[in-house]
């Protein structure tokens, strides 16, 4: 397998191949991109070229461009929701890709989107989570309700809602209210602190930072319930592994975190904010409730592990060279 990237970083070996341009704001694009994408293709002569698509992934497109042109088997997995304006933009680009590419998405709502934009068949192909290693967690309930969030500190993750639900939990359970731990890190992370200490959250609300994957494990072993508050997700990788974990999820409607959360039964989905607001104090005072979900998580662990995602793509691979085959 090659992987081609305009990320920089250290050369591992001759498998992955670095293309960086710098531009401001670490944009990754390169004036040359379909250009490097088919003189690799061509000196690889891979069996299939696999493309993973964004919003905005223009490194992804000259890759689609490429493969157009020299005519290899292709898949294309979009790992997002995409908005109106991708939506647009895919559309009126794709009448002049004269492709049989494959597209896939990583959950059928993603799918959807694609299917509608692009106006072709979109399977569905999950990620995957290391189902065994998160499963581990040893549950160490508290007193005190624990709740946590594993998120990237910017704007599309909706972290300062968060902190607005937080704040209308702590008014109105005062001290029965749960804690709240939030870890990760990113360009919004100063911010939100000062938000928290701004609104005299600072004994309700602990941030962590960014933690390896057995501190995260860890963390959720003291938790009782994982919040997730952005609704561009396309899958929720964090709410997967937190699930893996044992923690029910508590997120807003319209995201791929309904392909590994039944409503009611391993996590709640809810219309608004308020009604998160309203779910949390329900199960402050409910703690009946809460341990039937907590149970209900922690036995029926999620389908999508390596295993699951990887026969998954191998068949879009086999669809993709059987498509070329038959042309």
């Amino acid at each position: 397998m090659f992987v081609l990237t305009l990320t920089p970083g250290e050369e591992v070996d001759n498998n992955l191949r670095r293309f960086p341009f710098k531009l401001p704001s670490n944009l990754l694009w390169h004036p040359r991109g379909q250009s490097i994408c088919e003189t690799q293709i061509r000196e690889i002569d891979p069996d299939v070229v696999h493309l993973h698509f964004g919003a905005a992934s223009p490194f992804a497109w000259d890759g689609l461009k490429a493969v157009c042109n020299v005519g290899t088997p292709s898949v294309a997995t979009v790992h997002s929701i995409w908005g109106k304006l991708a939506r647009k933009l895919y559309a009126l680009s794709s009448k002049s890709w004269k492709t049989e590419t494959v597209f896939s998405a990583v959950s059928q709502i993603a799918a959807d989107y694609v299917s509608t934009s692009l106006n072709r068949e979109v399977k569905v192909a999950h990620n995957g989570v290391d189902i065994e290693f998160w499963h581990q967690a040893n549950q160490q309930p508290s007193n005190q309700i624990e709740i946590v969030s594993a998120t990237r500190f910017a704007s599309r993750k909706r972290i300062r809602p968060q902190i607005d639900v937080i704040e209308k939990v702590v008014k109105q359970l005062r001290q029965d209210s749960p804690h709240f731990t939030i870890a990760g890190n990113g360009p919004d992370f100063e911010n939100i602190k000062k938000r928290i200490k701004l609104a005299g959250l600072e004994q309700h609300v602990t941030l962590t930072g960014r933690l390896s994957k057995s501190e995260l494990r860890d963390l959720y072993s003291r938790a009782d319930l994982f919040l997730q508050m952005s609704v561009l997700e396309a899958f929720g990788i964090a709410a997967c592994e937190a699930r893996a974990a044992g923690l029910p999820v508590l997120t807003r409607q319209g995201s791929g975190v309904a392909e590994f959360v039944t409503h009611d039964e391993t996590g709640y989905f809810e219309k608004s904010d308020n009604e998160i607001v309203n779910r949390i104090i329900q199960l402050s005072k409910q703690r009946d409730e809460l341990a039937r979900i907590k149970s209900n998580s922690r036995s029926q662990t999620p389908a999508q592990n390596w295993e699951h995602a990887s026969a998954q793509v191998f068949e879009l691979y086999q669809f993709a060279v059987h498509q070329g085959e038959s042309k």
